[in-house]
């Protein structure tokens, strides 16, 4: 946290809600992003699975798979 302060950066990463992780994931590494952490369980989003990714010039993602 205190590089991010340091280095004066308005966010960390950002977060989108996704109905199907895995087929989401997939189409975004086809594109050209970098699988971070693979599909996971969560206790904060009530054990929905998350993934982070990487994608050129947007930075980190997370997604969370759940009803939209």
């Amino acid at each position: 946290v205190d590089n991010i302060i340091k280095k004066n950066i308005s966010y960390y990463h950002l977060c989108f809600r996704t109905g199907c992780l895995e087929e989401t994931v997939l189409k975004l590494v086809e594109r050209g992003a970098v699988e971070v952490v693979k599909p996971i369980p969560a206790a904060v989003f009530k054990n929905s699975k998350i993934a982070f990714l990487f994608i050129k010039h947007l930075g980190l993602v997370e997604l969370v798979e759940g009803k939209q």
